[in-house]
């Protein structure tokens, strides 16, 4: 079974603003699901935003 992450997760892990991770999921840069108001984020996606290096872009 896929493991989900919320916006404050992946910010911990990748030391990136809320804010820059929200602009992310709206470019769709990095895939999100939203669920009522909040983003879920799978590990899976995660991984590939962080090895495609789109980073950078969000900022």
């Amino acid at each position: 079974m896929q493991k989900y992450l919320t916006v404050d997760e992946v910010r911990t892990i990748t030391r990136m603003s809320n804010d820059s991770i929200r602009k992310c999921i709206r470019n769709n840069i990095l895939k999100a699901s939203k669920i009522g108001v909040r983003y879920l984020i799978s590990e899976s996606d995660l991984e590939e935003f962080i090895l495609s290096k789109n980073k950078k872009i969000c900022k």
